[in-house]
């Protein structure tokens, strides 16, 4: 009796269980299907590398950031081609004004006034300044605007060279992810066939050594890892992009290509690239902007010391009807007269001595700073061309050597192959040859990647695009592709 009272507990509970695991089932299977369609409707965006950097260049925020800074610079030109202009004044002013008594001056307000009789004071004045002469602020302050302009634009450029710095980066990324992917499932592919033949081989009882299958399971272990690194390396990638190029939210970037090649760029010696960094290295031309700036602002410190020759005129009406004019009272006698118009010349010459000199000077030492700084800009960046100069030129060879080293791996794979199937060698050797060949493949088209980067850097480290054809200014001499 104590048994069948305790079967339809146990069988209670065994029928909860089954519940739970069909019902975790259902949610998997449910999950999988979400995820599959959630993966089917997901927008997929595939561009080359040219049209990936023209997206960025219309939609990115750190090229509408860099416009801004060019209307920026553009306002400040506007404001100083204004002063060039007349300038306009127009002020008002309305109060009351008590009755003068007859035959009285005016000074006694009690009793040479009545209050009884106050009536309104409205005066009304129109004033007009043109600039005739200023010994050459306006033209400095023009100057400096140009020369501000100048540097807005050279910002604009920045922004483009980084920009395409960061583009071709990711691209190459998304390229080398799909190189990477392919070699690494053949790789995948071809290890796990052997891994199957081992195994048969030790169920079926035959002779086989039980350490060529521990070293195939570490062989796929290794390129489990490196599957996963080329797959994250491929998803940040893509958010990069994506975010450059604003597109929405989920959209799947991909690289379209032909594979993996090697960016050819023109080979020239050190001092062809040193020229170009001089003359497009956007740091240096800002520098040398804003050296012009600091050169511009010693003439208008300069030229403060000397005055400004105004053309000026008014027009203004007083209405005061408890005040009467006499019409042969002069304007210093009686502000109220409503015939105060008039125009003339006027020199206006602020005297400061002391405060001018200080100005010059500290004009001076700005300009000196920025000579120094423009100096040590340019020794900074001809070290810095000159390391990939030197980089770039190994990253080129290395790229050749590492395809020799992986045509002579496989070529090591097949030898090993046909003599362990002639019985001549273990099968230790084969696996051997195994991970050398997919290693030095995978090895080859990183240094591939490593190249192609390099040179998206050195672009932008000289202000031009390496993959274009130089400026025969800046070479003197006839390319050749490297």
């Amino acid at each position: 009796m104590q048994g069948s009272d305790d079967s339809a507990p146990r069988c209670a509970m065994t029928r909860h269980r089954l519940a739970l695991v069909t019902l975790g089932a259902f949610l998997a299977v449910l999950a999988g299907k979400t995820e599959a369609v959630a993966a089917a409707r997901a927008k997929v965006f595939q561009c080359t590398l040219a049209q990936c950097y023209q997206r960025a260049l219309e939609k990115s925020p750190q090229m509408a950031a860099a416009y801004t800074d060019l209307d920026k610079y553009q306002a400040k030109l506007k404001e100083a081609t204004s002063a060039l202009y007349p300038r306009f004044d127009l002020t008002g002013f309305f109060s009351i004004l008590p009755e003068k008594k007859p035959g009285h001056v005016g000074e006694n307000p009690f009793s040479d006034w009545d209050w009884t009789k106050i009536g309104p004071l409205v005066t009304g004045q129109i004033s007009v300044v043109q600039v005739l002469w200023t010994f050459g602020k306006i033209d400095t302050l023009r100057r400096m605007a140009r020369t501000g302009l100048s540097v807005g634009r050279t910002i604009r450029a920045v922004a483009r060279l980084e920009l395409r710095y960061q583009i071709s980066r990711g691209w190459w990324t998304l390229v080398l992810a799909d190189e990477l992917d392919a070699i690494i499932d053949k790789a995948a592919s071809h290890l796990g066939k052997e891994r199957d033949r081992i195994e048969a081989l030790r169920d079926e009882g035959d002779d086989y050594n039980p350490t060529d299958l521990l070293r195939l399971r570490m062989l796929q272990a290794d390129f489990e890892s490196k599957s996963r690194e080329a797959r994250r390396g491929r998803e940040t990638a893509a958010d990069a992009l994506r975010l450059a190029m604003e597109l929405p939210h989920g959209t799947v970037v991909r690289a379209r290509h032909d594979g993996l090649e090697r960016t050819e760029w023109p080979e020239q010696d050190m001092g062809v690239w040193e020229r170009l960094a001089s003359a497009n290295h956007p740091r240096l031309v800002a520098r040398r902007g804003g050296t012009m700036v600091r050169l511009a602002q010693v003439r208008l410190a300069r030229n403060q010391r000397w005055p400004d020759l105004v053309l000026t005129g008014r027009v203004a009406y007083t209405y005061a009807p408890t005040r009467a004019v006499d019409e042969g009272e002069s304007l210093a006698s009686n502000p109220s007269n409503p015939t105060q118009s008039g125009g003339g010349l006027a020199l206006r010459w602020p005297i400061n001595v002391v405060r001018s000199s200080a100005r010059i000077d500290s004009a001076q030492v700005a300009l000196r700073r920025a000579r120094a700084e423009e100096r040590a800009d340019v020794h900074k960046i001809r070290l810095e061309v000159r390391r990939l100069y030197r980089e770039l030129r190994d990253a080129t060879d290395m790229v050749a050597i590492h395809e020799r080293a992986m045509k002579a791996a496989r070529g090591w794979l097949r030898a090993e192959s046909e003599m362990h199937e002639g019985g001549f060698t273990g099968y230790d050797e084969v696996l051997r040859s195994i991970e050398q060949y997919y290693r030095r493949r995978l090895t080859w088209l990183n240094s591939i990647y490593a190249h192609n980067v390099l040179v998206a850097e050195t672009s932008r480290a000289v202000g031009f695009d390496l993959s274009a054809p130089l400026p025969m200014a800046a070479t003197g001499t006839q390319l050749s592709g490297r």
